[in-house]
């Protein structure tokens, strides 16, 4: 068994399932979906497994800005929540 987050969760096809179930609910919802109508979904599927990815320790696949550069009023939450990755 795999001692990080990423490996216990079940590797690249639990975040990848985790990631569609997401995206699904997110379209099927009347109220969330039209802030989607004009986001390629494809693309933002696949940064956010990365980003997962990463997040749980799996392989660095992550290309995102860092939460220090896109949202330094966050520093305040402590050195770990700074210098994280951020979807964006």
């Amino acid at each position: 068994m795999s001692e990080t987050l990423y490996g216990r969760l079940g590797d690249a096809p639990a975040i990848e399932a985790a990631v569609a179930l997401f995206y699904q609910k997110v379209l099927d919802d009347p109220a969330l979906a039209p802030f989607f109508e004009r986001v390629n979904v494809k693309a933002q599927r696949i940064q956010r497994q990365r980003f997962m990815t990463t997040a749980f320790a799996g392989p660095d696949l992550y290309r995102g800005r860092d939460m220090a550069e896109a949202l330094p009023e966050w520093s305040r939450f402590g050195p770990g929540v700074a210098s994280a990755p951020v979807l964006g």
